[in-house]
């Protein structure tokens, strides 16, 4: 099996089929395991080896080091298709952050089953004044608060509706 995603929903799929006794490859862009929500900052750990930060829940660190999950950090999925003749079998091609131009192809895996958790985008509408210098959406200063350890400013106003901005402002305020 293929779980695309290492996020919340990614973990939780590929720990529920390895616990089943399937065989997981777990591919992520990311370089941590947590996805956007999360998210490790940018020294969690190399390339290979799973890192995980304070802010990963314990039922979801089981992923890292369980002997039926592979765990493919810094890895996309470049294409995926059915393959002929063979009734539910997929196959994938990945290629890794590492693989530069003159280096070898994209690797090709085969699975039985494929789960996308590729998680979520903020969608953000413009509004008047969106583009001047200091003004940033939750999610982007969320982002630059895990990753990085940056806050947008010294102070700060979240404004707006949905669920991330409660998170958003108690990371901020923390």
């Amino acid at each position: 099996m293929v779980v695309v995603g290492a996020g919340p929903a990614g973990l939780a799929a590929a720990l529920a089929a390895a616990d089943l006794g399937a065989q997981v490859a777990l591919v992520d862009a990311g370089q941590a395991l947590g996805g956007q929500i999360y998210r490790q900052p940018a020294t969690a750990g190399a390339v290979r080896l799973p890192s995980v930060g304070p802010k990963l829940p314990e039922r979801l660190r089981r992923a890292v080091g369980h002997p039926r999950i592979e765990y493919l950090p810094g890895t996309m999925v470049w294409q995926a298709i059915k393959t002929s003749g063979v009734a539910n079998e997929f196959g994938l091609w990945l290629v890794s952050a590492g693989a530069k131009g003159g280096g070898a192809g994209p690797d090709r895996v085969v699975a039985r089953a494929v789960v996308v958790a590729t998680g979520a985008n903020e969608i953000v509408l413009p509004f008047p004044g969106w583009e001047l210098p200091g003004v940033t959406s939750a999610g982007a200063a969320q982002a630059l608060l895990k990753g990085q350890g940056v806050v947008a400013g010294r102070r700060v106003l979240v404004a707006g509706s949905g669920p991330l901005l409660w998170p958003a402002a108690a990371g901020l305020a923390e």
